[in-house]
């Protein structure tokens, strides 16, 4: 009787042990399983800046009539959006491995990053799946 007690008190005991340490390890991910829309988009407004920046600035030479500047400054453009895309993508991961709803992100951008051009934040959310 008394060895009976003991080994029903000794699985009760692994049964939560067990439990407990599954569910420490399922949270050590930082990942929720509700995505915060207007978190990730103000992490990807972050991570635009700089294009958002160059992309002004080629605006204001295409404004005055500079060809010259405004060709000087494509390459940097790729390579800032390159850097969005991988700094977007990494945002994206560390919230969740879900797919996103592309119109509620769409949405949460023209809200938290208004001055995020239209066809950027396009881009983005096309490349940020």
């Amino acid at each position: 009787m008394i060895i009976r007690t003991s080994s029903i008190f000794v699985v009760c005991c692994l049964l939560i042990f067990a439990t407990a340490c599954q569910s420490d390890s399922a949270n050590t991910t930082g990942k929720s399983s509700q995505l915060d829309y207007e978190i990730l988009a103000k992490d990807l407004c972050n991570c635009a800046s700089e294009s958002i920046a160059l992309n002004t600035e080629m605006k204001g030479y295409l404004d005055t009539g500079d060809n010259k500047a405004f060709d000087a400054t494509v390459d940097k453009v790729q390579i800032a959006f390159d850097g969005a895309i991988l700094c977007a993508k990494s945002a994206k991961k560390k919230q969740t491995d879900q797919a996103i709803d592309k119109k509620r992100l769409g949405s949460s951008l023209k809200r938290t990053c208004a001055e995020m051009p239209p066809r950027l934040t396009l881009e983005l959310l096309d490349k940020v799946k």
